[in-house]
């Protein structure tokens, strides 16, 4: 059914029932009769009894459009919500119920989620085994119903639903939420033991939203800036944890490092809370995600977090559609964890804006609740702070935990973002004038860019990709440097694109010395380049021609060096040898990589070099000279004079003192079987 209103409830309901109801209620139509039977009641009537009760069919056929005193049922409809939704009307209602009545109409609002009712043998049961009772539950329903405070709905299928409609709904939590205001409401031995202030009535908490976007922003620039490598549990290391809090709006300190109980059982780091939920809020959204290190740290399985692709549709959004997904990923998390965390929103959003409430007696009130529908959690202290600090996060709620009486407070930008999003309102203009987000900075003579923390996201994300951060503050500033143009370059911007970047948001005219400054870093950028690529060699002219002949067509050879010496693809390594094998040319096994030797590094040796690799080879890499007959030295790369050869000999008694040479390792396995069987390792 979804949250329905009275009026769509009474639609539902046969005209002859609402013509007694409103008459009941005074409404100007021919006198006479009675409301009708109490659903799932085995009499006939209830004539003295019964008051506003609505019996809503969810079988029932299109109705009479009159009542057979000629009321219209469009009129009956509209006078009956206006009566039985009229606010003086709900509280005097909800004023007289009994204990229990009141305990069951609020238990029916905290058991739906969703506003599509609840099984009245369920509440009734939950109701009585809470009470201990047997027949309260049903007959502190049948009052409610007479009260017009609910709607009992017969099933097809049998059994029927207790439903409040939604303007009772609202109602009903608005008054209970201000009864437990007055009980939660500090007294002045509270505000004296507590050593805190009480408050400041009307407060807003858009500034508090805004830092949390900022401070995500901050987050996802230090590691597109930074390589931020993970642990092997897959947290963020504390210095990098430091390092991007101190560029935070909101400070935090470092959560305690991780050790040992007295037992002896090993205490897991864990993240300070507001940086641990903008990180688990990045990470399940998809705004960052892991990836392997490349090059030489490939090989201790290093693992670094950085931004997805995501990012830059995150930061095109609107402030309030921000704030908006970051309050619906919170709201899916606990929607896991509590089954009543929903309705316990609705109910903050009720209290009044401004007034610090004791947190214990807010929770004290909604114990029964939380106890009635099955789920502990929120019972408990630690859970309750879990529960609210993202809140405060988000501006919803001000508090102080640390104090000997913590307390919570509802902001006034709390009660308007509750009331918008838990009622699916379009977020986009959420935070007001906070939202407004301006479009220009200032370039500074000094390389300096000065910008408001109100810069559009999206226009620091870009300035962040072509400037270093120097100072992330009320006022952030970045610093153009060469460092900075090359960062941009890689990323994909011309120079042309950073002036006209530039141009387009400076408010002030580009300075020239800037202008000309990153002219000359890009005018160089990309005129030389690495090109990384495998080598085939053939051994004489003739193999040559036959390798060329069996991978011709197969888009593996990439072109020539020299007749006998083909660049090939290093992506097809495993796929050639498969082909020259069954073509009768068996490579011998592994692949021969030039690096750079370390100090006392016996992994090479030049015996090896020397016995392996024949003198074409090595005159190829240029490791020996080019002269006939010098196929026992190498060029000594610490001579002053440039060309300067050593023997083999020399080298290997040199060698641990040396730094390093120019070398040949032999032979590196890239997963290939080799002749043993033996798996190689991919370099």
């Amino acid at each position: 059914m979804g949250s329905m209103t009275y009026e769509k409830l009474l639609e539902l309901a046969p005209i002859e029932q609402l013509s007694r109801a409103a008459e009941h209620l005074g409404y100007r139509g021919r006198p006479g009769g009675n409301l009708g039977a109490n659903p799932g009641s085995n009499s006939g009537s209830n004539a003295g009894d019964v008051k506003a009760g609505m019996d809503a069919r969810t079988d029932s056929k299109t109705d009479s459009k009159t009542d057979s005193r000629g009321n219209p049922k469009r009129e009956l409809i509209r006078y009956l919500v206006e009566r039985l939704t009229e606010p003086a009307y709900v509280e005097e209602v909800y004023r007289g119920l009994s204990s229990t009545e009141r305990l069951a109409l609020l238990m029916i609002i905290f058991a739906d989620a969703t506003g599509e009712g609840v099984l009245r043998e369920v509440h009734d049961a939950r109701v009585d085994e809470f009470l201990h009772s047997r027949g309260k539950a049903r007959a502190a329903g049948e009052a409610l119903w007479k009260a017009g405070l609910i709607v009992i709905v017969n099933l097809k299928r049998g059994g029927h639903l207790y439903l409040v409609p939604a303007e009772i709904r609202a109602r009903v939590l608005s008054l209970f939420a201000g009864e437990v205001a007055r009980s939660a409401a500090l007294k002045p031995s509270d505000l004296k033991s507590s050593s805190q202030p009480a408050g400041q009535p009307g407060s807003n908490g858009v500034a508090t939203a805004t830092r949390l976007l900022c401070d995500i922003f901050v987050f996802l620039a230090h590691l597109r800036n930074t390589p931020t490598k993970l642990t092997r549990e897959g947290m963020i290391y504390k210095r990098a944890q430091e390092a991007i809090l101190s560029n935070f709006m909101e400070p935090e300190v470092l959560a305690k490092p991780a050790g040992a109980t007295a037992a002896g059982k090993a205490i897991p780091m864990s993240y300070p809370e507001r940086l641990g939920f903008i990180i688990h809020f990045c990470f399940d959204t998809n705004l960052i995600e892991e990836v392997s290190a490349s090059g030489e740290d490939r090989w201790n399985g290093d693992t670094y977090v950085v931004p997805s692709a995501a990012v830059r549709e995150w930061v095109g959004l609107p402030p309030g559609v921000r704030l908006a997904r970051v309050f619906s990923y919170w709201n899916q998390e606990w929607d896991r964890v509590n089954p009543i965390h929903a309705q316990i929103l609705e109910f903050l959003s009720c209290l009044p804006v401004g007034l610090p409430l004791r947190i214990d007696k807010v929770f004290e009130a909604l114990d029964a609740f939380i106890r009635l529908l099955g789920n502990r959690t929120l019972r408990y202290e630690g859970n309750i702070h879990r529960f609210l600090r993202p809140l405060c996060y988000m501006g919803v709620l001000e508090t102080n935990f640390e104090a000997p009486v913590p307390v919570l407070t509802l902001t006034e930008f709390g009660s308007e973002i509750l009331g918008r999003l838990l009622s699916g309102c379009d977020p986009s203009g959420l935070m007001g004038e906070a939202g407004i987000e301006e479009d220009g900075f200032h370039v500074q003579p000094d390389f300096e860019v000065l910008a408001s923390r109100n810069l559009r996201q999206e226009i620091l994300w870009q300035l962040d990709e072509v400037a270093s951060s120097v100072k992330m503050d009320n006022m952030i500033v970045y610093r153009l440097t060469r460092e900075s143009a090359s960062r941009a370059m890689q990323a994909g911007w011309s120079g042309g694109d950073i002036l006209e970047f530039l141009r387009k948001h400076s408010r002030n005219p580009l300075p020239q010395n800037v202008e000309f400054s990153i002219k000359d870093w890009c005018k160089n950028y990309g005129k030389v380049r690495f090109i990384e690529t495998m080598l085939l060699r053939c051994e004489d002219d003739a193999t040559a021609e036959a390798v060329k002949a069996i991978l011709a067509g197969k888009g593996m050879i990439l072109g020539e060096i020299t007749p006998r010496d083909l660049m090939v693809d290093r992506n097809a390594y495993e796929r050639m040898v498969q082909i020259l094998e069954r073509s009768g040319y068996f490579p011998r096994p592994g692949v021969y990589r030039l690096e750079r030797v370390k100090p006392g590094n016996d992994a090479v040796s030049f015996d090896k070099l020397d016995a392996e690799l024949d003198r074409d080879l090595r005159d190829l890499l240029g490791l020996v000279s080019p002269g006939p007959g010098d196929t026992k030295r190498i060029y000594d790369p610490h001579a002053d004079a440039p060309g300067t050869l050593i023997s083999l000999d020399d080298a290997r008694r040199r060698k641990r003192g040396y730094g390093g040479f120019q070398s040949v390792s032999l032979p590196i396995e890239t997963g290939r079987q080799g002749r043993d069987g033996e798996k190689g390792r991919e370099p």
